[in-house]
């Protein structure tokens, strides 16, 4: 009994000294376990993303894509780089704009909301954020990631009610048909015009695209050039649209979306918009009442027609921290051009070659495109917003006083040759 008592007593003393240890190795067993269900159930990417460069892509893309197509593709491409993460930062596109053309570098007032990482821009945009350190030009590729440009659209149904069975392939026959349509009682008017000032691109796209129609330029070698004819002529053809009550009522206040709607609701004729707007007018109108045709140039114009472009272009921010991440992401976007133009509903998209399929839209979309020429001739070129306000201004005095057109373009003129100073 004392032998067993001893040896018990013996356990009993083991025991006391080798718990502390037992719960070492316990403790050590636990962290094993977790680290290796870590790993195992999803740990890794954890981890990984712990360790990642993250970068936020500011851009206002996902309002004019597909759903989910961005997101889609930044999956991809954080599959392909599991070092690097994207966030997505949408934002409207004149905030966009805004942000981004505020940014100063020196100002930390100006760095409130700093613009980092990814930057989507307009061509138009560059030579200003280079200016203001926020991009370099060299690090923008040299081709847009996708390029869009800008026809007539007409409603069909109107012009049948008044006797066309085409829509109108010169001026002449423009002003004509504005005129037989136009019916001020009813609501319902020739063109809308949205040149509104809290729209940025309101003048790109719905007066310089008809200066280009008649194959003229707005500016040679870099300088301001709205005295040849063909401008002039054109200033001329708004006057008298705005003189007979053509054009639907107060355009200097209307946006890009009244304008839309406006032609959707039937109160206008005609307008100038963007490829990516067949979808709209499909969904709202219904694809049996609209169609879209090339821009009328001058009667005696016997050239192809020519058409203003825009497009999306990326840089890597120059407030970022990861440059070379952000040029990778920038790279793989470019390899999905084809995806990006598919579910942007761009063309000519992302090149010469139209996407694998196209409904009657967008294939007659892509005929008047291979059949005309396409302008950008604002790209490169220093304030082109404040150059666009001066001609806004211009425009706005021909339809209220008397000045001639001809007046009126020397007055853009000079403005132009002093903000270009």
């Amino acid at each position: 009994m004392k032998i067993i008592s001893r040896l018990t007593a013996g356990y009993k003393n083991l025991e006391t000294r080798l718990k502390p240890h037992v719960d070492i190795v316990l403790l050590a067993l636990a962290v094993i376990v977790l680290v290796f269900a870590l790993f195992r159930f999803g740990g890794k990417k954890a981890i990984a993303d712990a360790a990642a460069s993250t970068l936020v892509f500011t851009q206002w893309w996902q309002n004019e894509l597909e759903p989910d197509t961005l997101e889609n593709l930044v999956r991809e491409f954080e599959a392909l780089h599991p070092e690097i993460r994207i966030t997505l930062n949408n934002m409207p596109y004149e905030e966009t704009r805004k942000l981004f053309l505020d940014y100063k570098p020196d100002s930390d007032a100006g760095n409130s909301a700093k613009p980092g990482g990814i930057l989507a821009v307009n061509p138009l945009w560059i030579p200003e954020l280079e200016k203001n350190n926020l991009l370099h030009k060299r690090d923008v590729p040299e081709t847009p990631l996708l390029t869009y440009f800008y026809p007539l659209f007409y409603n069909i149904d109107i012009l049948r009610e008044a006797g066309f069975s085409r829509p109108p392939k010169n001026r002449s026959e423009f002003f004509a048909y504005a005129k037989a349509v136009t019916n001020a009682e009813a609501q319902r008017y020739g063109l809308a015009l949205s040149l509104s000032p809290d729209d940025s691109r309101s003048i790109y796209t719905n007066v310089y695209p008809w200066v280009w129609a008649a194959d003229a330029t707005l500016l040679d070698k870099g300088r301001p050039a709205l005295a040849q004819k063909a401008t002039v002529e054109t200033l001329e053809f708004f006057a008298d649209l705005d003189r007979e009550g053509l054009l639907y009522p107060n355009p200097f206040s209307m946006g890009e979306n009244e304008k839309l709607n406006a032609f959707i609701k039937g109160r206008a004729a005609f307008m100038l918009g963007r490829v990516q707007d067949i979808e709209i007018l499909k969904r709202e109108l219904g694809a049996s009442h609209f169609s879209l045709t090339s821009i009328p140039s001058s009667d005696s114009y016997t050239g192809k027609p020519v058409f203003g472009a825009s497009g999306w272009a990326l840089a890597p921010s120059q407030t970022g921290t990861h440059q070379e991440e952000a040029k990778e992401f920038i790279s793989f976007l470019y390899e999905k051009k084809s995806v990006l133009a598919e579910n942007a509903h761009a063309v000519p998209g992302a090149g010469s070659n139209p996407p694998a399929a196209l409904d009657a839209f967008y294939a007659k979309a892509w005929d008047i495109f291979i059949a005309g020429d396409l302008v950008q001739e604002f790209n490169n070129v220093e304030k082109e917003a404040d150059l666009e306000e001066a001609f806004r201004s211009g425009l706005a005095r021909l339809f209220e006083d008397s000045r001639t057109s001809a007046e009126i373009a020397a007055e853009i003129q000079e403005k132009w040759e002093k903000i270009l100073n």
